[in-house]
């Protein structure tokens, strides 16, 4: 087994969880702008108590090719392909743990909408599984809660744009491998660590601990 890239091991360690919605907009600028916008301000979402620290994921950003690739399993090409999506993807929540949603938006956007960007590039979804455009779709849910009440694409808060993704993820053809159980079962157990208002408003909206749970609970 390859070691994994002593940046990518401190980065996970580091990962903030849960992810707490604070009204920062996003920027929808491509990787190329982000890297300047990085190096000249300190940009980056942050939560009150201001702990974010992503410089640990800037040397895996700076050739997002290379860093794919060197994780990448090598296999058939079929297999190879998807398995640098599920790396971007894994790559795009790291981004998002450490306050850099833009980042993470570049990332999983050409593998969970069908048309080209501006700030993500080309599509993708032609080009993988059914289950990478799920995952990719879920993850896309999260990033967009980052924004809470922030304006961000077509007019919509992050919210709403959040219930848009995670509506898709759900009812998306490869939707069976989003671990909604556990998800469920995660959610319940920090809503006891914010008391009683969490509590109540998970029995009202967690009919059980499977798949059926309004698309809200999905980005919470």
């Amino acid at each position: 087994k390859t070691p994994l890239p002593a940046h990518l091991v401190s980065s996970i360690s580091t990962i903030r969880w849960p992810l707490i919605p604070n009204a920062t907009p996003m920027y929808y600028e491509p990787l190329s702008s982000l890297k300047q916008l990085r190096q000249t301000s300190n940009s980056f979402f942050k939560d009150d108590d201001k702990k974010y620290d992503p410089s640990s994921l800037f040397p895996l950003l700076q050739d997002l090719d290379e860093t794919i690739n060197s994780l990448t399993i090598p296999n058939d090409k079929n297999d190879s392909n998807l398995n640098k999506h599920y790396v971007t993807i894994s790559l795009a929540l790291l981004c998002l743990g450490h306050g850099l949603a833009d980042e993470a938006h570049d990332l999983i956007t050409p593998l969970s909408w069908p048309e080209d960007t501006y700030f993500g590039g080309i599509s993708l979804c032609t080009q993988t599984s059914d289950e990478v455009i799920s995952l990719a779709s879920y993850t896309h849910s999260l990033l967009h809660r980052r924004e809470g009440f922030a304006n961000g694409e077509f007019g919509m808060i992050g919210y709403q744009n959040a219930n848009y993704w995670s509506n898709a993820a759900r009812n998306s053809k490869g939707s069976n491998i989003i671990p909604y159980g556990r998800i469920s079962t995660h959610i319940v157990n920090i809503a006891n660590d914010f008391g009683e208002e969490a509590i109540n408003w998970c029995q009202e909206h967690i009919i059980d601990a499977s798949d059926s749970m309004n698309d809200k609970i999905y980005h919470w």
